[in-house]
């Protein structure tokens, strides 16, 4: 069967929201599907549900106050949403046919690829696009999943694969563990559930996420990008090693970056007046692999680059 876990509260009135994920995702696809797939898969949306079209869907929500929205992360599958009371059944409706409705429209699939067009063309424009996507391609080296998703890759996506990985990734309700929290009647929950949920359907089986192999460079990568038209240096310093996860010492981690971020704001813009902004960013990453990455990132006078990067190193050591 299908678990469903209940949280009644009052601290957001007439308010109710869900939250159900499965693990898998893109991980268990080959690279040639997710080259085909990964750029359009929220294209799904815009095709409309079971019956209806997308015009015909757009009326049937109209003046309600609710969403549904499904995701295909790397290691998962998310379905997630939130209703007022008067529009419970109505977003069961739709978290049904979620998981049973999707539909194909090949025509409006290739109209939206051809909105693609002018954004592409206008990142590969933008300076600072293109030197944080010389600094992805050269971290991950080899990677057939980075990369900039260009007039190639949008040439690649193929509308039947991306309706037969969404299909496939909600067809077992059974796989997924639904969360609900917020103001809710028991009773009519109940009676939604036995409606909408209970049928969808459902099996033993259970995807497992499967762990992808690890690209990123330790070594020291040196990226020189010359583009704009003011002499300008965007600096990123990734680093990164092994660590162990937990609840605890992911707050601690949390509060470190933190720390980072204010000394060497004090230090680099305050006390050096050598650059404008600094961002500190990291995370302490569960799986596949336990370790932690912290990314350093700021924008200077080209002359000042190896002297801005000295002192971050020092706040480091």
């Amino acid at each position: 069967g299908v678990k469903v876990v209940l949280k009644p509260n009052g601290y957001q009135e007439n308010t109710m929201q869900l939250w159900a994920r499965s693990a898998g995702g893109y991980s268990l696809v080959d690279d040639a599907t997710y080259q085909r797939t990964y750029g359009m898969i929220s294209s799904i949306d815009s095709f409309g549900l079971g019956e209806l079209d997308i015009e015909q869907l757009n009326n049937f929500m109209q003046g309600k106050r609710f969403n549904v929205n499904t995701q295909i992360n790397t290691y998962s599958e998310d379905i997630f949403g939130e209703s007022d009371q008067d529009s419970i059944e109505e977003f069961f409706q739709i978290l049904h046919l979620k998981f049973v409705g999707a539909r194909k429209d090949q025509a409006r699939f290739d109209w939206i690829k051809d909105l693609y067009l002018p954004q592409i063309e206008q990142r590969m424009n933008n300076p600072n696009y293109q030197f944080s996507l010389a600094i992805q391609n050269a971290v991950n080296t080899g990677n057939p999943r980075q990369g900039e998703f260009d007039l190639d890759r949008l040439a690649l996506q193929n509308l039947d694969d991306i309706y037969t990985l969404h299909t496939r990734s909600f067809s077992n309700a059974a796989d997924f563990e639904f969360v609900i929290v917020g103001d809710m009647d028991l009773a009519k929950m109940e009676d939604m559930l036995s409606t909408y949920v209970a049928s969808l359907p459902a099996s033993s089986a259970r995807d497992l996420m499967v762990a992808l192999p690890e690209y990123q460079q330790d070594d020291w990568v040196e990226v020189d990008l010359a583009i704009g038209s003011e002499p300008k240096a965007t600096v990123v310093i990734n680093y990164t090693g092994d660590g162990t996860w937990s609840h605890k010492n992911d707050l601690v981690f949390d509060a470190l970056i933190a720390s980072l971020d204010n000394r060497l704001r004090t230090r680099l813009r305050e006390e050096l007046a050598g650059v404008y902004s600094v961002a500190v960013n990291g995370s302490l990453r569960r799986w596949p692999h336990q370790n932690y990455v912290v990314q350093v990132s700021f924008s200077c006078d080209p002359d000042r680059i190896n002297e801005l990067r000295t002192e971050v190193e020092k706040v480091f050591d």
